[in-house]
This record gives C-alpha cells, sequence and structure tokens, in this order.
C-alpha cells in the first residue's frame, strides 16, 4: 500500500484494525480537497457491459441515489446496487464466463432500473487518498462511481 499499488478492501480494514481507526480516516481527504466543490459529471450507463467496465478492476466504488417513494423503487434501486456491490467484490477473482454473466444481469438489472423511471449513471476515475500513515505520500485508487437519478431529475442533461 505504501508503494502505491492497489489494495484490496480486506487490507484496507486490516490496516485500519491495526491503526484502531477505520477504514473513512484512513481514505480522508486533504484540507484542501475538502473544500473544493464537488462537481459531478457522469455519463449515462446503458448496458451490463458498460456496468461492468466501470467496475472492473476498481479499487474502490461508491453509489448514490435519490430519495425513493415506493417500496417497489426501493426493492429495484436496492437490488441493482447491492449486485454491482457483489460483482465489485469478486470481479479480480473470478473467471471470464462469470464476466459474461454478470454483464448479462446487470443488464437485466438496469432494464428494471429504467422501467422503475431512473436513470443510472456511472464512471470509473483515480483519485489520490491520503492515508494517516503517511499523509505526505497519496495513493492513487480507482473509483468507480455509480449514480441513480429519476428520469425526469433536472441534473440531468441529455437523455
Amino acid at each position: 500500500m505504501e508503494s502505491g499499488k492497489r489494495v484490496s478492501a480486506e487490507v484496507l480494514q486490516a490496516v485500519a484494525a491495526a491503526f484502531d481507526t477505520q477504514v473513512s480516516e484512513l481514505l480522508a481527504t486533504s484540507p484542501l480537497q475538502a473544500q473544493l466543490p464537488k462537481l459531478t459529471v457522469l455519463p449515462r450507463v446503458r448496458s451490463g457491459k458498460q456496468l461492468c467496465d466501470v467496475l472492473a478492476s476498481a479499487d474502490v466504488y461508491e453509489n448514490d441515489y435519490e430519495p425513493v417513494g415506493t417500496k417497489e423503487e426501493s426493492d429495484v434501486i436496492g437490488s441493482c446496487l447491492q449486485q454491482l456491490h457483489d460483482v465489485g467484490e469478486s470481479w479480480d477473482d473470478a473467471e471470464p464466463a462469470y464476466h459474461v454473466q454478470c454483464a448479462h444481469e446487470l443488464g437485466q438489472a438496469l432494464l428494471e432500473v429504467e422501467d422503475a423511471g431512473f436513470r443510472v449513471f456511472g464512471a470509473r476515475v483515480v483519485q489520490d487518498f491520503q492515508f494517516q500513515i503517511d499523509p505526505s505520500r497519496p495513493l492513487a485508487m480507482s473509483v468507480a462511481s455509480f449514480l441513480v437519478l429519476r428520469a425526469s431529475n433536472p441534473k440531468i442533461l441529455l437523455p
């Protein structure tokens, strides 16, 4: 981790435990980054393969969603985000056949989300994270970000 190599969530948890802290504290951003406004522009994801491409080999993943109005919306969005989480956790250790299967299943989940009136946006970016171990040496990590918005949300720039 100190040499800048990619580490798993399990390693981050072990390091946090060794230093009696939380993973979120290890990944805390610098004061300068915390002062900057957050602007997020994510492309719309239109297939399960695109979801997999964003997830593939990411070090960390995050997601956000608009408040839901019904249990059905909650179930559909929750299920999709859970599938993204599960695929992200197992991607690097999986065989190619599993990757194809995941793309198909995530494509079906994406259709269900869209049928419920929502759209999924996602991208993978590299961000520097500072760790308390050595704050002077940020660690570049690949972050897969997903956002679920209602199709009618005015924040959506393109249909």
